[in-house]
C-alpha cells in the first residue's frame, strides 16, 4: 500500500519538475548552479594588434547574495592587460576591455567569488600580433644630471598612422659610456614601453639614443660634477 501511495505523487513531481525547467529553459537545476556565482566571456578568444584595444562580454553571477566580489588578472602583462589596473578589485561591473602590449600570447582570467569561499573563473585567450614602429619621440630631449644621478627617460614610439604603441623591443645606447651610461629600467609589468634609465658617470657631455622599429630618438646628456656642499 505505501508504494502505491509513493506512485500515487510521483506523476504530479514529475509535472512540477518539468515545468520549472521549461521555466529555466537549458539552465542546470543544481543548486550550486542557481545559487552560488558563475562567470563567462564570449568569444573565449580574441586577437589584437600591438598597441590596440579589444573588447569582450563578460557575463557574472554572483548568486542570491550582496558577499562577493569579482577578480581579474593576466598571466603575462608584458603581452595583454585588462582596460582597469592589474589586480584591483572590482565592483558591479568588470570592464572587457583588452590592451595588446607587445607580440606573443597571454590568458585573462576573469574571477567572481562567493561569500563562503566559492569561486568560478573563465578564461580569455589572447593574441597579440606585431606592428612595425615608424616613429619615436622621447619625453626629454635635453638632460643635465650630476655624477652618480640617475634619470628615466620614456619614449613613445607609433606606427605608421600616428597610432601610439607599446613596444618591448626599444634599445637604448649611450654615445660615450664614461660620461653617461644609459639601460632599458627593469621594471617589470610597471615598464611597458621600455623606459631608458640613464646613469651620470663623470662629467661631460653624450647622446643617448632609443631605437625601435624603423624610428629612433635621441636625448643630450649633460653630467655635471656631484654637489660637494651637500
Amino acid at each position: 500500500m505505501r508504494c502505491m501511495e509513493a506512485l500515487r505523487f510521483r506523476p504530479i513531481l514529475i509535472v512540477v519538475l518539468s515545468a520549472a525547467a521549461a521555466l529555466c529553459g537549458s539552465c542546470d537545476l543544481a543548486p550550486d548552479n542557481m545559487f552560488g556565482p558563475s562567470i563567462s566571456v564570449h568569444p573565449s578568444s580574441i586577437t589584437i594588434a600591438e598597441g590596440h584595444c579589444g573588447y569582450v562580454d563578460v557575463h557574472m553571477n554572483h548568486g542570491f547574495t550582496d558577499s562577493w566580489y569579482y577578480h581579474a588578472s593576466t598571466s603575462n602583462p608584458r603581452v595583454a592587460r585588462l582596460g582597469c589596473p592589474e589586480g584591483h578589485w572590482l565592483n558591479d561591473t568588470l570592464p572587457g576591455n583588452v590592451c595588446g602590449i607587445a607580440p606573443g600570447r597571454a590568458t585573462i582570467t576573469y574571477q567572481v567569488v562567493w561569500y563562503d569561499g566559492t569561486e568560478a573563473s573563465a578564461d580569455l585567450t589572447v593574441r597579440v600580433t606585431a606592428v612595425s614602429a615608424c616613429s619615436l619621440t622621447l619625453a626629454l630631449d635635453t638632460v643635465t644630471i650630476e655624477v652618480g644621478q640617475n634619470i628615466w627617460i620614456e619614449p613613445f614610439p607609433k606606427d605608421a598612422t600616428g597610432w601610439p604603441l607599446f613596444a618591448h623591443d626599444i634599445t637604448w645606447v649611450s654615445s660615450d659610456t664614461t660620461v653617461a651610461s644609459v639601460v632599458r629600467a627593469d621594471w617589470g609589468e610597471d615598464d611597458p614601453v621600455g623606459v631608458g634609465r640613464v646613469h651620470g658617470e663623470h662629467p661631460g657631455q653624450t647622446t643617448v639614443t632609443a631605437t625601435v622599429g624603423g624610428g629612433s630618438a635621441s636625448a643630450n646628456i649633460t653630467v655635471i660634477p656631484a654637489d660637494s656642499t651637500g
